[in-house]
């Protein structure tokens, strides 16, 4: 989901830029704002009302990173997915704020350098695209471990949130993961965010698996331990980490952390 993608170094480096004129774009529409709101500013005299938009677009760009920020819980890279929808309001910002500047530089020589640069810019995300369908597919280490629970017979089980995931989505359900977090007290409960109390309530648990090379949640050997007890048994199927103990598990439906 996140890297290059197979791009080279160089194409990758280039989206650098457009990080860049986004910052600008979304920077040049918020001052217009502020200076809108200010107490006495008179409303521009625009008959095409365009600053509506540039308005709209930077409060659902600002609305995007209280969604980050409410959301993102830890490290976790994957949580950069919440900026997807603020990453397509600042490009569309960002556009609308080069197409007015331009028409304000009556320089020819200006003009044409800034339009090849900016072709420049769309050919080497283009070729990025390229580079990104005809990379190998990445492998899918999650397989190995629903073949291993399918094999043991372990289709109840808990996890962070993604081993959870996939593994239940991947076995069509045949091996059901729900998920959990660690509290501060490092006590493993119900992770809430999508998900439903009939998961937990009257349920028991065989197992519990996480992903040491992707850590979520505080789930990991210590945290199971303090809320379950010692380990009967670890497996360990690649990078995941399969942990049973000599008793059932439980998990509280309204825990919260």
């Amino acid at each position: 989901m996140f890297g290059s993608g197979g791009s080279p170094a160089p194409l990758a480096a280039v989206h650098a830029l457009g990080v860049v004129v986004v910052v600008g774009g979304v920077s040049w529409a918020a001052i217009g704002l502020v200076r809108g709101v200010r107490p006495g500013h008179p409303l521009p005299i625009d008959p095409t009302e365009e600053w509506r938009l540039d308005d709209l677009l930077v409060l659902a760009f600002l609305a995007d990173l209280v969604v980050f920020v409410v959301f993102t819980t830890g490290n976790d890279s994957n949580y950069s997915r919440y900026l997807t929808a603020g990453v397509v309001f600042g490009s569309v910002l960002a556009g609308r704020a080069l197409g007015q500047m331009l028409e304000t530089v009556k320089t020819s020589w200006i003009r044409r350098a800034t339009g090849v640069l900016g072709l420049g810019v769309l050919a080497a995300f283009a070729i990025g695209i390229g580079f990104n369908l005809t990379s190998a597919l990445p492998t899918a280490p999650y397989e190995a471990l629903d073949q291993f629970l399918e094999a043991h017979h372990l289709d109840r089980g808990i996890g962070d949130y993604w081993s959870a995931l996939i593994t239940t989505v991947a076995t069509s359900g045949s091996v059901a993961v729900r998920p959990v977090v660690a509290d501060p007290v490092n006590h493993l409960v119900r992770y809430e965010r999508q998900s439903s109390a009939t998961w937990y309530e009257g349920q028991s648990f065989q197992f519990l698996v996480y992903d040491t090379a992707l850590p979520w949640g505080g789930v990991a050997s210590a945290s199971a331990v303090a809320t379950f007890g010692p380990v009967a048994r670890t497996y360990s199927v690649g990078a995941y980490r399969v942990l049973v103990w000599g008793h059932l598990l439980s998990v509280s439906a309204n825990a919260r952390i």
